[in-house]
């Protein structure tokens, strides 16, 4: 007998998505759509962590290094990318790639 249980697919990750990355929320690659949702990763040596889904809302860094803060995924059939920028880097790299569903 297979298991046949509706599991939630991760986000798609990215070259950047390195051992002592994690990510606490939201585990859900599908994202419902003009919601707000609160993110929180963390990502060795980031120095900014932006999330870009129409507007670019920075994340800020807790006290443990990671970042968090909440978001508004906007409209359906898109995408929303996890993004950072490391000590020296002049743009973003995308960390992680969510789908905003309807």
């Amino acid at each position: 007998n297979k298991c046949k249980a509706d599991v939630a697919p991760f986000p798609q990750t990215f070259m950047n998505w390195t051992n002592g990355c994690h990510l606490y929320e939201p585990l859900d690659g599908r994202l419902a759509a003009n919601r707000r949702i609160h993110f929180r990763v963390t990502c060795p040596n980031a120095v900014e962590v932006v999330v870009a889904v129409g507007q670019w809302p920075h994340l800020t860094q807790n006290a443990d290094g990671s970042w968090e803060g909440d978001v508004d995924t906007g409209e359906p059939k898109g995408s929303l990318q996890v993004l950072t920028k490391k000590s020296g880097d002049t743009v973003y790299s995308t960390l992680l790639l969510y789908e905003i569903v309807g």
